[in-house]
């Protein structure tokens, strides 16, 4: 479904984005605030880096999100999988 950059304009203004990206920024601010409490200290050297390596992966992902332009959405438009 192709959409043109008006459309993703008021996509991006839309009440129901912005609570979206709210949601997504208080996850990050949670998982920033397990991290600097320590939840991400597994019982071993292999487990705290794993858990580590999640938690970066989820802020990753959610900044990706933040960061989404229209041309984004274009080149997925036009991926072939």
């Amino acid at each position: 479904m192709a959409i043109n950059q008006s459309e993703y304009e008021q996509w991006r203004a839309s009440p129901a984005t912005k609570a979206f990206f709210a949601l997504a920024r208080s996850w990050e601010n949670q998982i920033k605030d397990e991290w600097g409490m320590g939840h991400y200290t597994g019982e071993s050297e292999a487990a705290t880096i794993q858990m580590n390596a999640e938690a970066i992966g989820k802020l990753q992902v959610i900044r990706a999100l933040f960061d989404i332009a229209y041309e984004d959405i274009l080149e997925g438009e036009n991926a072939h999988v």
